[in-house]
């Protein structure tokens, strides 16, 4: 595929922190010092998403940052959403517009519910003149196939043009375009064996997942660096033993106002973490977010 400079084993290569390198590397132009997230419903930002969005601002002030919402979306991309009859919700929504915008833009993703405690390093070679196609995070517990690290989709990042980012979303864009469509799709690679789904479970909810793991295992070159995300975004829940309550105490504990905790560097919040959050939580985690970011 174009692109790609050279190539190694089509197993991972495991670094010493926790992250592994997939293939060769990129002569692609840099990818463009955009953060992209999309945010559907209407009305004010909930708190917890604000205070994510200023921790982006605080730390990354030389960014150009995109919250793209139903109104704008056709600013950046030719993408009517009414048309797609198989979108089954605002995830599948969201899915679908953060493919179309890194597979034309570039640049980095972030899920709204992204906190930051300190600057994002996973994205530093898709920056690089020379460096990786690809930078995201993998999920140990839904690999089980060293050689095909499952990929999440909240936090990723991508060159113009990136071959994977163009095969993601043309084997996402396969659906048939009728209610129901994401399950017969599914139906369909599981039947033929076109992809090895290894531990992911919900494969419907991770449909994004799925096709993702279907691109890495069609034999094209890739060029990507993964992190792990257990021991990253999603390591303040595992120190939790994945307990909710526990989980969003330590949270709360980094945006103490008066004495806050060593934090964590990077928070993905998932749904039950933010339903565990009162709104005096989240209203305190914006009031520190904010004077975080002007006193900065």
């Amino acid at each position: 595929m174009r692109g790609v400079m050279s190539s190694s084993s089509p197993c991972a290569t495991p670094l010493p922190d926790g992250s592994v390198l997939l293939g060769g590397l990129c002569a692609l132009a840099p990818a463009p010092r955009i953060i992209w997230a999309f945010w559907k419903e209407h009305g004010q930002l909930p708190d917890v998403v604000q205070a994510s969005i200023l921790t982006w601002q605080r730390f990354h002030p030389d960014f150009r940052i995109e919250v793209v919402k139903p109104a704008s979306l056709r600013t950046f991309v030719d993408l009517d959403l009414d048309a797609l009859k198989w979108l089954d919700g605002p995830t599948r929504e969201s899915d679908v517009v953060r493919m179309h915008l890194l597979a034309k833009y570039g640049g980095v993703w972030l899920d709204a519910s992204c906190l930051l405690a300190a600057p994002l390093h996973f994205f530093q070679d898709v920056f690089s003149p020379v460096g990786r196609e690809f930078a995201g995070f993998f999920l140990e517990k839904f690999t089980t196939h060293p050689c095909y690290p499952v990929v999440e989709n909240w936090a990723f990042a991508a060159r113009p043009g990136s071959p994977f980012m163009q095969a993601w979303l043309h084997k996402f864009m396969s659906i048939p375009n009728k209610p129901g469509g994401v399950g017969e799709a599914l139906d369909t690679l599981q039947r033929t064996g076109t992809v090895d789904t290894q531990a992911i479970d919900s494969l419907h909810y991770l449909f994004m997942h799925v096709c993702a793991q279907a691109v890495m295992q069609s034999g094209m070159p890739l060029s990507m660096h993964l992190y792990s995300a257990a021991r990253g975004p999603y390591k303040y829940m595992y120190d939790s033993n994945e307990d909710t309550a526990a989980s969003v105490r330590r949270i709360m504990r980094t945006f103490h106002p008066r004495k806050p905790s060593p934090p964590y560097p990077f928070y993905k919040l998932r749904g039950r973490e933010r339903g565990a959050m009162t709104p005096a939580m989240q209203a305190r985690i914006l009031k520190r977010a904010q004077s975080a970011l002007y006193d900065s």
